[in-house]
């Protein structure tokens, strides 16, 4: 009885160590876009910038009013492979 146990232990702590990897590249994004986006009833007004990088996936992040971007500028993302 006690060895079942033990086994049936030596299985669950073995099942629960799962070695996983990051997979990623980074890719040349393009800024295409700009919007101005008030969330949260006004209260929090941002900047939406949508970024487009070559395989056409677009990537949107919001920033704060008082940082300034133009159309056009390149930037390094992360894309999950």
């Amino acid at each position: 009885m006690k060895t079942i146990l033990v086994a049936m232990a030596l299985v669950c702590a073995g099942g629960c160590h799962v070695q996983r990897e990051l997979q990623a590249e980074m890719v040349s994004t393009q800024l295409i876009r700009i919007d101005t986006v008030y969330r949260y009833s006004g209260a929090h007004v941002k900047q939406q910038l949508i970024w487009r990088d070559s395989d056409n996936l677009d990537y949107v992040i919001y920033v704060p009013l008082n940082q300034a971007y133009v159309v056009g500028t390149r930037m390094l993302m992360i894309k999950p492979r």
